[in-house]
């Protein structure tokens, strides 16, 4: 029942499958699980070796149980975070391997994350642009119009896609076909936008 136990004979609980068939008030061994919520992580196992005159009691089971459960949660909290890391790896490396420029901002509009074919297209290294404003790729050569709907676009939280005449870091420029996605948590707070552009030259060129 995942309940503390404590035993005379740690040897007669491993012969009966982890079951105890006695429940004393005191006993030489505490056999303890380690709960994560209701999930079963692991069991703490402690052996008294000082003798009958300092058996553990049901004080101990509670206390060594609170341990037992935190380092527990702790146990299990550090599983998510692994789980989490690797899923973010395997998203990273989707994006990486696209051929559509990638941005990522913050709602501030700093940028906080580009992908590979975006280094490529605009010539940065990402510890070089990483932290700018996303201004640094907009251009005089672009139409006024283009850029107030995505000012208005950006201020209400909506999506926008229009076709902007990028710069890159040399100065020299391109035009994009780009899309504007807000993220937002779970409270609804809008807290990056994601940029996903593609050059459009030989489209135009046509």
């Amino acid at each position: 029942r995942n309940l503390p136990a404590m035993v005379e004979d740690l040897v007669a609980v491993f012969r009966h499958n982890g079951l105890v068939r006695s429940n004393p008030r005191h006993g030489d061994t505490l056999c303890v699980p380690m709960l994560a919520g209701t999930a079963l992580v692991g069991v703490v196992v402690v052996r008294e070796r000082s003798g009958p005159s300092e058996l553990f009691d049901r004080a101990d089971a509670t206390a060594l149980s609170a341990l037992a459960n935190h380092a527990a949660m702790s146990l299990e909290n550090l599983r998510l975070i692994e789980q989490l890391r690797d899923e973010a790896d395997m998203r990273l490396a989707a994006l990486d391997g696209t051929d559509d420029s990638i941005l990522i901002t913050n709602r501030k509009a700093s940028i906080e994350y580009v992908n590979r074919a975006f280094c490529e297209q605009h010539g940065y290294l990402p510890e070089e642009i990483l932290g700018s404003p996303v201004r640094i790729l907009a251009s005089d050569g672009t139409d006024p119009a283009v850029y107030e709907s995505l000012q208005r676009a950006f201020e209400a939280g909506l999506p926008w896609r229009g076709e902007p005449l990028n710069q890159r870091q040399d100065g020299s420029r391109y035009p994009a076909e780009v899309t504007v996605t807000p993220v937002r948590d779970a409270g609804g707070e809008i807290r990056h936008f994601v940029c996903v552009g593609r050059d459009v030259s030989e489209r135009r060129a046509l």
